[in-house]
């Protein structure tokens, strides 16, 4: 018998695929042994499971006592036979089971009465016109508004008070400059006047237009700076009457919550201290509770990397900026350098020395620069601490006399000077569109010390800030910073 040739395995032939459906063979049929063996397993498991989930039901008696109800599964059966009047008689809920349930029903019927009052509450309202709502929204602001001002009102701690000299008297013994000294006061109540009538509690008037006028040094706020900043005037000229107009109009009127942007170095030097200067002249206690919420609200302006304050701040969000056009977002110079004095006297009229240490920290920072070629540029980055551009800097450079006629009269600055008056000269005079805020306090002020004698607040024991208010000299035998000054 012949054996058949191997072939290579690629040359054989593949049976073709069936695609049809599967055909078992026939000893498949059956499970086979292993296969029973899992089978059997799962239904003893399932019937173990069956089995010992019977052992885990509850007991008859927990299930008798669910039965009675939720009342009764937290508050256990009250047995009346023990120590009861009626034994053999069996409560299901004691007394004080009772008057709980009571608290309850009184409380479920407050509650609805509240609501049902709520209810005609909200049907009156929607009865009313909108004025009418209105005018109540304005009603809870204003009560609102009014218990703040009572808890801000709170008197700040006794300090004594400098020995103040020179507040009255002044009147000069030449009959001449008497006269001319009447003239001027003639002529700051003539302003005030006009002011109370056509800009009352505005920042500033517009005498031509006859109505008020607000800069955008104070915000879009009714803040009444020329109140403020006219007071000590008022005072020192013996307008008493119209002074204490000014006080009414700050006690009553004067908020320094507002939503409103103003300028830091002009807030402190005409509104500070002018509060602060209308304290030590007249003794007011409203002044410096003033002044030193006003003082709150400017010190976010002072956290910055550096301490250096910004220019900018919002009274209300504490959000500080500087000017754009001062070298690229900078502080200025004459403007942070000029909050010595006003800090200074927060500190000694509330024993608090944070206002103290803000201007300080200024001036070690100060003094601690550089200064090229001896000045101060304008400008200092409140961020970086690097000093700015400075025009005049630059031109004063080589003479180090600083702002006096003899420096000015050297090199070519003096003929830049020159040509600016000659263009000063030809323009056409013109009427001043508003009452500015220098008027007041400032011109006035200054030419009725001018024409009055030298025992009207004498420079040796008053100090004038940068706006012309008076702030008496802090000497250091009668001044701590602790909140107890020693009287002199």
């Amino acid at each position: 018998m012949t054996t058949p040739a191997l072939l290579p395995l690629s040359g054989r032939r593949i049976p073709p695929l069936n695609l049809g459906p599967p055909s078992f063979p026939h000893h498949r049929a059956t499970l086979r042994l292993s296969e029973k063996f899992i089978l059997l397993l799962i239904l003893s498991a399932f019937i173990t499971l069956c089995f010992g989930a019977f052992f885990f039901l509850p007991d008859s008696s927990k299930h008798k006592r669910f039965d009675l109800g939720l009342e009764d599964v937290l508050i256990p059966h009250v047995d009346a036979s023990k120590g009861a009047k009626n034994p053999g008689v069996f409560l299901i809920h004691g007394p004080d089971e009772h008057r709980h349930r009571e608290e309850e029903e009184r409380l479920r019927n407050k509650i609805r009465a509240d609501h049902e009052k709520a209810l005609e509450e909200a049907k009156e309202k929607l009865k009313k016109s909108r004025e009418e709502i209105r005018a109540e929204i304005q009603t809870e602001k204003n009560k609102v508004v009014q218990e703040m001002k009572t808890k801000e009102k709170k008197p700040l701690p006794p300090v004594p008070i400098p020995n103040l000299i020179g507040i009255n008297g002044g009147d000069p013994e030449d009959n001449d400059i008497r006269k001319k000294r009447e003239k001027i006061k003639e002529m700051m109540k003539h302003a005030w006047d006009n002011y109370r009538i056509y800009g009352w509690g505005h920042n500033e008037l517009r005498p031509i237009a006859r109505k008020g006028h607000s800069t955008n040094i104070f915000g879009s706020s009714q803040m009444g700076a020329t109140i403020v900043d006219a007071l000590d005037t008022l005072y020192i000229m013996g307008l008493h009457d119209e002074f204490r107009d000014g006080q009414k109009w700050i006690e009553d009127t004067l908020d320094f919550s507002v939503n409103s942007e103003v300028s830091v170095f002009e807030v402190n030097i005409r509104f500070i201290g002018g509060l602060l200067a209308a304290y030590y002249l007249s003794g007011e206690e409203i002044f410096k509770i003033k002044a030193v919420q006003l003082a709150e609200k400017l010190l976010p302006a002072f956290n910055t990397p550096t301490g250096i304050p910004w220019a900018m701040v919002n009274l209300k969000s504490g959000v500080g900026r500087n000017w754009g056009w001062a070298s690229a977002g900078s502080s200025i110079l004459a403007e942070f350098g000029t909050l010595h004095m006003e800090f200074v006297h927060l500190s000694y009229l509330t024993g608090d020395p944070v206002y103290y240490k803000k201007v300080m920290h200024i001036r070690k920072l100060l003094q601690k620069m550089d200064r090229p070629n001896g000045l101060y540029p304008n400008y200092l980055n409140p961020r970086t601490g690097r000093w700015g551009q400075s025009d005049l800097q630059k031109k004063l450079a080589p003479v180090a006399t600083g702002l006096s006629m003899p420096g000015l009269g050297i090199g070519k600055i003096a003929e830049e000077l020159r040509q600016e008056l000659q263009v000063l000269q030809v323009w056409p005079p013109a009427r001043p569109p508003r009452l500015k805020l220098i008027s007041l306090p400032f011109i006035f002020r200054y030419l009725y010390l001018l024409f009055s004698s030298d025992d009207l607040l004498p420079l040796d024991h008053w100090v004038f800030n940068t706006e012309a208010h008076p702030l008496p000299v802090l000497h250091l035998a009668n001044t701590t910073l602790s909140g107890n000054p020693a009287v002199r």
